[in-house]
Order: C-alpha cells, then sequence, then structure tokens
C-alpha cells in the first residue's frame, strides 16, 4: 500500500508541476507577443480561470487510473496536485526571471 502511495504522490508531483509550469510559460509568452505586459490584469485573471479549468481536467484525466478512490483520497491527490502546480509557477517564474537578467 505504501508503494501505491508514493507513486501517486509522485504522480500528483510531476503532473502539478508540469501543468504550473506550462500554464504559467504560456501565459507569460502570450502577454509578451500580443498583449503589453503591463498593466493587463484582466488577461491574468481570465488566463488563471482558464489554466485552473485545464488543470482540473487534467487531474481528473490523471486520477482515472487510480479509481475507485474514497473521498479522502481524492481530497489529498487534489491537494498534492494544487501545491506543485503553484510549485511549477514558481519554477517558471523564476526561470523567466533568471533569463531576463543574464
Amino acid at each position: 500500500m505504501h508503494k501505491r502511495f508514493i507513486y501517486i504522490v509522485i504522480d500528483m508531483a510531476s503532473m502539478g508541476i508540469k501543468t504550473g509550469f506550462t500554464m504559467f510559460i504560456l501565459c507569460e509568452l502570450t502577454q509578451l507577443l500580443w498583449f503589453s505586459p503591463t498593466g493587463n490584469d484582466l488577461f491574468t485573471i481570465v488566463f488563471a480561470i482558464i489554466s485552473m479549468i485545464v488543470a482540473s481536467i487534467i487531474f481528473y484525466e490523471s486520477n482515472k487510473k487510480y479509481f475507485p478512490l474514497s473521498d479522502k483520497n481524492v481530497l489529498i491527490n487534489l491537494s498534492l496536485f494544487i501545491l506543485f502546480f503553484f510549485v511549477g509557477i514558481i519554477f517558471a517564474l523564476l526561470l523567466i526571471n533568471t533569463l531576463l537578467y543574464i
């Protein structure tokens, strides 16, 4: 049982980091190419809503292989996914900041 839990944690972490990293990079590139990067709060809000919808779809699809899950397991997986989603965003932000200052 512990091996399965560790595998689920690793899977949720990798999916969260990949999704957060990808969404943040897409947001920044879209703002850079199409809009002015400063003072464009409406675009950021709309893109954040879209990325949360896409992230919830990715979370649901990645959890399909672990069914049947109890409500407790789904909440644990969701909290891990969201945590690592924001870790992926932080990694992308650090990458962009280091590339801009080089």
